[in-house]
C-alpha cells in the first residue's frame, strides 16, 4: 500500500509540474508521463487484483457501458453507481458513491471528465466530475428528467434529452417519453433547445459538421424484443450547415445506438435484423451484420477513436473490434452487494385516486396500487404481480375499486373489495378480494364507477 501511495505522489507532483516551464523541460514528456499514470493504474490494480479477485467479487449485471475516446478505459453503472475500468477488464474503482441512482456515462474528448445522470434531487439530473473522482457538478435543474449522451467536439458542452418546455411551433404532441435536443454549458448556465425532435444516444462526427441518433415515434418500451411496427426506432443523421435530416437504417424492426467510423462516413450501429440485437455497419449504401451473439440482444454501443468497440451482452461488458470477435471483461471490485435496499419511492408515483370521504387515496407506484391515509401515513399494498395496474376509481361508497391490469395479454378490468364490514379502508384492511368484471381479448381502459355504483364506463380498444 505504501508503495502505491508513494508513486500516486509522484504522478500528481509531475502532473502539477507541467504546469510550471522550469520543471517541465524535465518532467514533462508526454510519453514518461503517460507511462508513470500506467505504473500507478497498473500498481493499484494489480494489488487489488490480487486481494479482492474472487467469485464473491465479480461484478455481474454491468450497464450503460462506454469507451473512453483513447480506448484505455470503460465507464458503467452498476447497482446505481459509476465504475471505471481498464478497456482489458480487472479491478473496476467507483467513481461515484452516492445512496441515489446514478447511470449512462459519457466522456468528455479529452477523457479527462465524465457526465452522468443522478436522481439527487428528485429527477435525473446531468452531472459532471473529474475522472479521477473528487466533488460532482450538478448541471441541470428542471423537474424533468435529463439524459446525457455525448459532450461537444470542443467540450465546452454537454448534449442531452429532456421533455421540458417545447417549442411553440412544433407540431408533434408533447409528451416525456420523447424528449428533446438541449445542451448545457460544462462550465454551467442556461440550458438551450438545440432540436424539438425527440433524439436518443447522439453521436458526434469529428468535423462536428453531422450527428447521428435514434429516434422514437411512439409509446412502446425501450425495452421489448422483436418488435416491428410504424413506431420502431430508426438511425437518422443531421447535417448542422445544411439542417437536414436523412434516414439511415431501412430495417421495419428496432436499430438503435448509432456511433461514427474513424471516416466519418461509416456508421455503426445496433439492430435487431438479425433477430436479435446485434453490432451492424452502414458503408456507402451496404448494410453488414458484424457480430452475431443470439439469445440475448447486444445494448449500448460505443466506439473508442482507434476504432474499439464496446457493448454489453447479457449483462457482461463486451469489447469488439471489427474483423475479430467479441471479448467478455472479467470485472471485479471490492464493492459491497447489497441484495435488497429501503427506499423511498414517492417520486416514482405515476397516478393518484381520492376516495369519495377523502380519507384514503390509491396510489400506483411502479405498476402495483398501493392504499394510504394521507393523514397518518398508514399504507397497505394491495397487488403484487408481474404485472401492471392502473386507472383506479372508486366506488361511491368507498369499498371497492375498479381498475385495469394487463394479464393474459391484454388489458382487463378487475373490481377489488373490501371483505370485513368493519373495516371501511383498504389501508387498515385484512382481507381484500379481487375478481375479474371484463377479462378477454379485447384491451379494456380506465374504467370508471356510475355516481350510484351500478355501472361502469370504460373504453375498448382506444387508447
Amino acid at each position: 500500500m505504501k508503495k502505491v501511495i508513494f508513486l500516486a505522489i509522484i504522478a500528481a507532483f509531475i502532473s502539477v509540474s507541467c504546469k510550471n516551464s522550469f520543471f517541465s523541460r524535465f518532467f514533462c514528456d508526454e510519453t514518461k508521463t503517460g507511462q508513470i499514470t500506467e505504473v500507478v493504474d497498473n500498481e493499484v490494480a494489480g494489488m487489488a487484483s490480487g486481494m479482492e479477485k474472487n467469485e464473491s467479487t465479480m461484478l455481474d449485471w454491468l450497464r450503460y457501458p462506454s469507451i473512453s475516446p483513447d480506448g484505455s478505459h470503460i465507464a458503467f453503472s452498476y447497482m446505481g453507481d459509476i465504475y471505471i475500468v481498464p478497456s482489458k477488464g480487472g479491478f473496476a474503482r467507483a467513481l461515484t458513491s452516492s445512496e441515489y441512482f446514478e447511470s449512462s456515462p459519457v466522456w468528455s474528448g479529452d477523457g479527462s471528465k465524465i457526465a452522468f445522470l443522478s436522481n439527487r434531487y428528485g429527477n435525473f439530473d446531468v452531472f459532471v466530475m473529474s475522472v479521477n473522482g473528487g466533488e460532482s457538478k450538478r448541471l441541470t435543474f428542471n423537474s424533468a428528467n435529463e439524459t446525457p449522451m455525448t459532450f461537444s467536439n470542443d467540450g465546452s458542452k454537454i448534449y442531452f434529452n429532456s421533455a421540458q418546455m417545447d417549442n411553440k411551433e412544433n407540431s408533434m404532441f408533447p409528451s416525456k417519453v420523447m424528449p428533446e435536443l438541449y445542451s448545457v454549458p460544462v462550465a454551467g448556465g442556461e440550458t438551450a433547445l438545440e432540436l424539438p425532435v425527440p433524439v436518443f444516444d447522439m453521436k458526434i462526427s469529428s468535423d462536428g459538421k453531422r450527428f447521428v441518433y435514434h429516434d422514437r415515434k411512439g409509446y412502446e418500451s425501450y425495452w421489448r424484443k422483436h418488435h416491428t411496427s410504424s413506431v420502431t426506432r430508426d438511425i437518422w443523421e443531421y447535417s448542422v450547415d445544411e439542417k437536414k435530416f436523412t434516414k439511415i437504417s431501412d430495417f421495419e424492426g428496432e436499430d438503435m445506438s448509432p456511433v461514427f467510423g474513424a471516416d466519418n462516413n461509416t456508421v455503426y450501429f445496433l439492430s435487431e435484423k438479425s433477430g436479435s440485437f446485434n453490432v451492424w455497419k452502414k458503408a456507402g449504401s451496404e448494410f453488414t451484420q458484424l457480430t452475431k451473439l443470439d439469445t440475448h440482444p447486444v445494448r449500448w454501443l460505443s466506439m473508442s477513436s482507434n476504432g474499439t468497440m464496446c457493448f454489453s451482452y447479457h449483462g457482461q461488458i463486451y469489447t469488439f473490434k471489427e474483423g475479430g470477435e467479441p471479448v467478455r471483461l472479467d470485472i471485479h471490485s471490492s464493492s459491497e452487494k447489497v441484495s435488497s435496499r429501503m427506499r423511498t419511492m414517492l417520486g416514482a408515483v405515476s397516478e393518484i385516486t381520492v376516495s369519495p370521504d377523502g380519507m384514503e387515496v390509491i396510489a400506483v407506484l411502479r405498476g402495483e396500487l398501493y392504499a394510504f391515509n394521507p393523514e397518518t401515513g398508514t399504507t397497505k399494498r394491495l397487488t403484487d404481480t408481474p404485472r401492471e395496474e392502473r386507472w383506479v376509481s372508486f366506488h361511491p361508497e368507498g369499498r371497492k375499486i375498479l381498475y385495469s391490469a394487463f394479464r393474459d395479454g391484454s388489458w382487463n378490468i378487475y373490481e377489488m373489495t373490501v371483505e370485513n364490514k368493519d373495516e371501511p379502508y383498504f389501508f387498515a384492511s385484512t382481507v381484500v378480494t379481487e375478481k375479474p368484471v371484463i377479462a378477454n381479448e379485447s384491451n379494456t381502459y380506465q374504467p370508471s364507477y356510475s355516481p350510484d355504483g351500478k355501472k361502469i364506463a370504460y373504453l375498448k380498444e382506444r387508447t
